[in-house]
């Protein structure tokens, strides 16, 4: 494949309502001032940790706030901390060693099983949940639940607001 020659983020995304359209594997871009969504997504309120959107769902009944990542083409990863904090199943905890990649260097991670994640009122069941072995950086956050991106956005077709601080997730 051909190799990555940059990534598109934070200041693309405050300046056009982005579009991604895995199932029919197509990006859209449209100049923020003049975007009024008009499909039939729900708007899913956004917050921001420096550039990362942040996102409420629940995983196995368990509320927290989730990264939104489009460059996580990975499964949905809990943190340890969050893990820990709000009680989720110590069954989490099993599972074979996988080594990762990503913009911040390798990743060391465990295959922990599946869970079941509810966002704009669609739950999606048996994601294959990872746990990251790091305790530091950005997959050690004490108030984040975890990080997901096509693993779980690719059940929608996902419009990004960041000026509107929203995210339409169409099914």
């Amino acid at each position: 494949s051909a190799p990555v020659a940059g990534i598109l983020g934070l200041e693309v995304f405050e300046r056009f309502a982005i579009t991604i359209d895995y199932k029919n594997e197509a990006v859209t871009w449209q100049p923020i001032l003049g975007s009024l969504y008009q499909g039939a997504g729900q708007g899913v309120p956004i917050r921001f940790t420096s550039d990362m959107p942040v996102v409420a769902a629940a995983l196995d009944n368990h509320s927290g706030w989730f990264d939104l990542d489009t460059g996580n083409n990975v499964d949905l990863i809990v943190f340890r901390n969050w893990k820990l904090s709000s009680g989720l199943a110590t069954g989490h905890e099993k599972g074979t060693g996988i080594d990762g990649n990503g913009a911040g260097g390798a990743v060391a991670m465990r295959v922990a099983g599946t869970g079941s994640l509810r966002i704009a009122n669609k739950t999606l069941d048996n994601l294959r949940i990872l746990i990251p072995s790091a305790q530091a950086g950005s997959l050690s956050a004490r108030w984040e639940a975890g990080n997901f991106g096509k693993s779980v956005l690719s059940h929608f077709k996902v419009t990004f607001n960041y000026r509107s601080e929203l995210v339409y997730l169409e099914p």
